[in-house]
Order: structure tokens, then C-alpha cells, then sequence
């Protein structure tokens, strides 16, 4: 995966009761414009792989899985799915 032009969306939540209502899509549109005025070709983000909510979303919009980052809480290991987008 190429590392240049790319940024990390962090976060991105939206509450319970706009759910189904186009707001994460405009929430994401904007974070798309806001990359590409600065030059970002990529965005990249990591979904816990047991989201399958939020990984319909992305991949609804485009992302593509690209890899698996593990991470320990507790006594445990979950995974995160690494999906991006080039735009």
C-alpha cells in the first residue's frame, strides 16, 4: 500500500437515531473533500472486524480491505480490518 498522500480517518460516529438517514455518508463526502484539498490521494481506517455494520458502510462507499492489525484490551486480541479508499 502506498504510504504517500494518505491520511488516517480516526473516528467517525453518528447517533443511533440519524442512523440510515445519509448522515455518515455526508460526514464521509466531506472528510473526501477536505483530503483531496490537501492533496491526499488515499484514506485510510481500521474497522473491528466484528463491525459488520460499519464495514457495509465502507465498503458501500468504496473502501476496499486492504490488511488486519491486531490489538490487545483486556485479556484478549481483537482484530481490525485496514480498509482504504483512493480517490
Amino acid at each position: 500500500m502506498k504510504n504517500e498522500n494518505a491520511v488516517e480517518l480516526h473516528r467517525i460516529y453518528v447517533l443511533e437515531r440519524a442512523k440510515g438517514k445519509g448522515v455518515g455518508g455526508k460526514l464521509l463526502n466531506r472528510c473526501f473533500e477536505m483530503a483531496r484539498a490537501k492533496g491526499c490521494e488515499i484514506i485510510w481506517l481500521g474497522v473491528w472486524e466484528q463491525n459488520s455494520a460499519a464495514l457495509r458502510f465502507y465498503e458501500k462507499l468504496g473502501f476496499v480491505k486492504v490488511g488486519e492489525l491486531q490489538f490487545p484490551y483486556g485479556k484478549t486480541v481483537g482484530t481490525n480490518y485496514v480498509l482504504k479508499i483512493e480517490l
